[in-house]
């Protein structure tokens, strides 16, 4: 990071890392975590998703240093950001509060056609092990396409999808990243993807189809939360449509957690469909290919019926229908 406006983060006190709990994000996490333990600093690290960052935020008083990594910025989350936050992200959702985030002091390196790991590699440097993870960590975003990084980054995937609220594994994985381990070297996390593929073979047999129709597929798979990337990822392949899993979040709250995917051969933009979850009192965002949001059960119609008023050209060109 010599050099770079952001080598402050070194002399911040209580530093702390809230980081997006998927593969790309405990790849820059690792990054970070790295470089902060070379120089003997202690770090605390937070991982969590999008939806949550607002509730972990507000645990955190101001004597604590923010750096979040690879998590889209929403209104609900840029109000809890203090002067001196650090920012790294490649989300859009980022994008928009940019300029308001900047004045009020906060620290943001964005760029939408990187993933956070390689932001973050570009920062710290390194060798060997951490160019592997900034590139593992773009396979798993889809940023790069390389086949062998893409079965690792599943293995990591498919073993956290498998129970998917124990963060244990989570730590797991960013421990051994960190400490210079490869994917293949973590046996815990290769027993836990077979056993999670077995589990999303019986998941996938047992969705309920909500809305299908020339241009977009969307089906409800039970217990399918915390396997809704690769469940989307599998239904645009399966359907060629724009694709959406949806999943309950909690059997407690009637929230449901809804993951798009478009073809590959597709413009269709799925950030303009997310923007319309805030006004049906929810939340979402990501990118123009790959996007996620919540939304309350009884805003699906409203879904839908958005839905049954876009179209999808044979370019792969999105219009409304008047």
């Amino acid at each position: 990071m010599a050099g770079h406006e952001l080598e402050f983060v070194y002399d911040m006190p209580n530093p702390i890392i809230f980081t997006h709990g998927d593969v790309d994000g405990l790849c820059a996490a690792a990054l970070m975590l790295r470089a902060f333990r070379r120089r003997k600093i202690d770090c605390e690290v937070v991982i969590t998703q999008p939806f949550s960052l607002q509730n972990d935020l507000v645990r955190y008083d101001e004597t604590y240093n923010f750096i979040i990594i690879d998590l889209a910025i929403s209104g609900r989350t840029k109000d809890l950001l203090l002067p001196g936050s650090v920012v790294i992200d490649h989300h859009p959702a980022t994008e928009e509060y940019e300029d308001e985030l900047k004045t009020k002091g906060v620290f943001i390196l964005l760029d939408l056609k990187k993933s956070a790991s390689q932001l973050v590699f570009n920062l710290v440097g390194g060798g060997k092990h951490n160019k592997y993870l900034s590139r593992l960590g773009a396979a798993g975003d889809w940023i790069i396409n390389n086949p062998e990084l893409g079965k690792q980054s599943s293995v990591l995937a498919s073993a956290m999808a498998w129970i998917h609220d124990d963060d244990w594994m989570r730590v797991y994985i960013l421990e051994n990243l960190v400490s210079g381990q490869n994917v293949w070297q973590m046996k815990e996390a290769a027993r836990r993807s077979k056993l999670a593929f077995k589990k999303l073979d019986v998941i996938r047999e047992s969705y309920v189809g909500l809305y299908d129709d020339d241009n977009f597929s969307v089906r409800y798979y039970e217990n399918g939360f915390g396997f809704a990337s690769i469940l989307a990822n599998k239904l645009f392949k399966e359907t060629k449509k724009v694709s959406f899993a949806v999943c309950l979040i909690d059997e407690r709250a009637p929230d449901l957690l809804i993951t798009g995917r478009t073809p590959d051969n597709s413009n269709f933009d799925l950030r303009r469909v997310f923007k319309e979850f805030y006004r049906w009192k929810g939340y979402g965002g990501g990118h123009k290919k790959a996007a996620s949001g919540v939304l309350p059960k009884e805003k699906l119609f409203d879904f839908f019926t958005f839905l049954s008023k876009m179209k999808v050209s044979s370019v792969g060109t999105e219009r409304r229908q008047k």
